[in-house]
C-alpha cells in the first residue's frame, strides 16, 4: 500500500479506497507542545475522527483543536467544533479525546494535539477521514 509523507516524523499516512488514516504512538510530547498533522481531505469525506491518549494527571492535559487550511496554505483561525465528542477525559493515569469532525467542503484541515502538562508526557493518536455515505 502506498505511503504519503504527512503529519510529524512519528506518524504513517495509508491510503486505502474510503478512508486515509494516520497514527502514532509513544510521542514524546514536551511541556507545553504540540504535535501537529496536517490531513488531506478527499472531495467525498465528510468525516474526520480523532482518538488521542496522554499520559497525564488532569482532564486539561491534553487539547485537541481542528483547523482548516487555507488554499493559501495559511491555516485558519477558525476552530471547527466536533459533531459529537468524549473527553478530554483523565482516568487510571491517562487522558482520553474522541472526537468526530464536519469535514466536507474542505481540502485540507490541521489537527493539533498540544500537551498542557508541566511535564513532558508520552501521546498516541489515530486519525481517521471516512466517507459517510
Amino acid at each position: 500500500m502506498p505511503t504519503i509523507a504527512g503529519g510529524t516524523a512519528a506518524s504513517e499516512w495509508q491510503v486505502g479506497s474510503a478512508l486515509n488514516r494516520a497514527q502514532a504512538s509513544g510521542v514524546s510530547v514536551l511541556t507545553t507542545g504540540s504535535v501537529v498533522v496536517p490531513v488531506e481531505i478527499s472531495p467525498s469525506a465528510a468525516e474526520l475522527t480523532v482518538n488521542a491518549e496522554l499520559t497525564g494527571a488532569a482532564n486539561g492535559d491534553l487539547a485537541v483543536t481542528v483547523n482548516p487550511i487555507l488554499p493559501s496554505g495559511a491555516v485558519s483561525g477558525v476552530t471547527l467544533t466536533a459533531l459529537r465528542s468524549q473527553g478530554p477525559t483523565f482516568g487510571s493515569g491517562v487522558v482520553d479525546y474522541t472526537g468526530v469532525y464536519d469535514v466536507s467542503g474542505y481540502t485540507r484541515v490541521q489537527v493539533t494535539l498540544k500537551n498542557n502538562n508541566a511535564g513532558t508526557q508520552t501521546l498516541q493518536y489515530t486519525i481517521k477521514v471516512a466517507n459517510t455515505t
